[in-house]
């Protein structure tokens, strides 16, 4: 978190057996509404890979829109990953 630009950064992971049930849909959700509402943080920001089409899909379900694509920027195995950045305002949570 970031109090002087109200912003955060969320970042997640979950384990193989416990994907596609919607868990991290729901607490990615929760997390920034708390924010937004009750932390009264202006902007989250969420990083996924590329070409991490199930962790970039759960921003893209909660209206969070593409606000920048950082070529080849994080270390991942040896090798560099482009990076999706999402974000949304706290004007903007959940209007699509």
């Amino acid at each position: 978190m970031d109090s002087v630009n109200k912003s955060g950064n969320l970042g997640y992971w979950l384990g193989f057996d416990f994907q596609g049930k919607g868990i991290m849909t729901r607490v990615v959700r929760w997390i920034t509404d708390y924010a937004i509402r009750v932390l009264k943080l202006y902007k989250i920001e969420i990083h996924c890979p590329a070409k991490n089409k199930k962790s970039r899909a759960i921003p893209e379900r909660l209206g969070f829109i593409v606000e920048e694509i950082k070529t080849k920027n994080t270390l991942i195995n040896n090798e560099y990953h482009d990076m999706f950045v999402y974000v949304i305002y706290s004007n903007m949570l959940y209007s699509s």
